[in-house]
Parts: structure tokens; sequence; C-alpha cells
């Protein structure tokens, strides 16, 4: 930069210098601070309705939605990349991922210029479907799948017909009924109750391990473990 000696002040061209290193500083800085993002929200049916939801107060209080629906269901709160709801910089209304990628400072150098991650936060009404996390080693790997137990019992009922499928469920619930012994048969009335019509997720919990976490618990689950959320108000996974 250069002074006018007479006056003591930046010349023109000093001034578009310190501008624009002005510019540049803040642009560095705004990258290594917090920032406050809008986040997705998934209205999957199994997901508690706006009045009860964790995921729409969220919703509601962080003013990720113009409008809260108290009769909608809220199921997720998405805080990541994901293809199907990526979260936005609210500063600059940047995609989150592109965000990153234009500033890899951002984040460690392991999540390779992206979130190797997706944040939820979930609000449970009624029980999942079976789902798992495949890795790409177990993907690739049709033999490994072939030899796991677990895996050749879901495919051998969960492949049966409908009708065979309904005329068991309809049957074991039916003995059940007669004399319910503990939890877990509560939980397959319950479950019958939720997906009448003999739905083969009925059979799950006897292949499955089940329990409660209390507020302030947590669990781990691996990839390539079948598991299934029934309830809860919120629940924080990662």
């Amino acid at each position: 930069m250069t002074k006018d000696e007479n006056c003591g002040k930046f010349t023109a061209d000093g001034e578009n210098e310190l501008e624009n290193d002005m510019n540049e500083s803040a642009e560095n800085t705004l990258f290594r601070v917090m920032h406050k993002l809008i986040c997705s929200v998934q209205t999957y049916d199994w997901g508690k309705p706006g009045s009860r939801s964790t995921v729409a107060a969220l919703v509601k209080e962080g003013h990720h939605a113009n409008y809260v629906d108290d009769n909608k269901p809220y199921a997720e709160f998405w805080m990541g990349v994901h293809k199907n709801g990526p979260a936005k910089i609210e500063q600059t209304s940047e995609d989150l991922l592109n965000c990153i990628k234009n500033h890899p400072e951002m984040v460690g150098k392991h999540e390779q210029g992206t979130l190797q991650f997706l944040f939820k936060v979930l609000s449970v009404e009624k029980a999942l479907s079976i789902q798992s996390h495949p890795t790409k080693k177990l993907l690739d790997s049709n033999e490994a799948i072939a030899k796991q137990t677990l895996k050749k019992i879901f495919t051998k009922v969960w492949a049966s017909s409908p009708e065979a499928i309904a005329k068991a469920v309809q049957a074991f619930v039916a003995r059940i009924k007669k004399d319910p012994k503990n939890k877990l048969d509560e939980l397959i009335l319950r479950l019958d109750s939720a997906y009448p019509g003999g739905d083969v997720g009925v059979f799950a919990p006897l292949l499955l391990n089940y329990f409660t976490l209390k507020p302030g618990q947590a669990t781990f689950l691996g990839p390539n473990q079948p598991h299934a959320y029934l309830s809860g108000g919120s629940c924080l996974i990662c």
C-alpha cells in the first residue's frame, strides 16, 4: 500500500488493496468459526406428529422451516451432506457439501473432503422396518453374506409368500394372546397391532436382541447389523 505524505491518508490504490485484504481475511475467518445450519427434515409415516415430536420442536425453534404442521409426522432431523437432504449454511444458503469442497479446511483430513457420517435426531411413534448399513466390503462379498446364519434365517422367512407369512403370523399371535408371559410377548402383540394383517416384522423380536435405552444411555450398532427402532420421543444417531 502507498501513503499520501501530504494528507496522511491511503491513496485510492491503497484503499482498494486494503479492502481486498480485509475481504479475504473476513472470508477466511468465516470458515474458522461455527456456522448455523438449515437442516433437512424427513416426514416418514412412523414419526411422531408435530405436536409431540422433538424433531418438529427443533424445526420450529431453529427456524428450519416456515411452518410446522401439528398433525404431520416429523420423523428425522438430518445434519449432514446426504444427497436426499443436505444441510445448508444459513449465512450463505450454500449446500454444506459444496461449502466443504470449497473450504476443505473446515473439516479434518480424515473426512476426505466430505462428511463420512450423518447426524440425526429421531422421533419414533411406531416401529420402523428392519434395516442395516452394509459396508462396501460386505456388499462386494456375496460369500460372506451367505455364511451368516442370521442372514440366512432372515432371507428364508422374509422371502416366503405373503400368504404363508400372514398365516404363520396369525397363528403365532393367537397363541401369545392366550397367555402373554413377558415383555417380548407384549412387544410382538404391539407390533401386530401397529401392522395388522400378518406383517413379517412381527417375527423380528425372535431373531434380534430387544432392549430399552434410558435417557442418557447409548448403544453401538456396527455395520451390517440388522436393527429397528421401535419407539422413542427423541434419539440421537450418528
